[in-house]
């Protein structure tokens, strides 16, 4: 089950910058907390499937990956502070139980899976999305944030990505008001 997709639908689909109020800043931020930055779909999900298993750099909670292993698709998922190990990486919040088993690693994890498509979703703009994109010797990358020039990933990560890759694939998602991100797949070679 997406609890996710059902409480952006039921509580802030509807709102746009016009109808913005109050409640809306911390509805999003409540959710986010929850679940994550990105809201995946349950059709997005499944069409994603077909490129597992996948190895997860970046996992927060774990809810993506949550989402796969209820239709039996094997994910390896790390963050630089899982759930437990004592660390605040300033995004997953104590009192939120993760979704999914995270485990401890940073971007260099990426180097230990050229079997598995590596999967960022929302990756910060530090260093971490080009660091894992380096140490990738795999084919398929799964990538969902934003654009170059957004709020995910730094501009150097897309210059890597562009001149090694292709898109292959691109899914739309909801999207909170004022964001622009969406599902990109992407195969090594031009």
């Amino acid at each position: 089950m997406n609890g996710y997709h059902a409480e952006f639908e039921a509580n802030l689909a509807h709102l746009n910058r016009w109808q913005y109020h109050e409640g809306y800043g911390a509805e999003r931020a409540r959710l986010r907390q929850q679940y994550g930055f990105a809201i995946p779909t349950d059709g997005v999900i499944r069409d994603l499937c077909k490129y597992g298993p996948f190895v997860e750099v970046g996992a927060g909670m774990g809810y993506w990956a949550s989402l796969f292993a209820q239709h039996n698709v094997d994910t390896t998922a790390y963050d630089r502070a899982p759930e437990g190990s004592g660390k605040d990486n300033g995004l997953c919040y104590p009192w939120i139980r993760s979704w999914y088993p995270v485990r401890e690693g940073d971007a260099h994890m990426a180097r230990h899976y050229p079997n598995r498509t590596l999967l960022m979703i929302w990756p910060n703009r530090d260093d971490m999305a080009l660091q894992a994109l380096v140490a990738y010797t795999g084919t398929t990358i799964v990538y969902v944030g934003e654009h170059r020039w957004g709020a995910c990933a730094p501009d150097s990560f897309f210059d890597v990505l562009e001149a090694g890759w292709t898109k292959v694939d691109a899914m739309a998602i909801p999207q909170y008001d004022g964001l622009n991100d969406y599902v990109s797949v992407w195969r090594r070679g031009k």
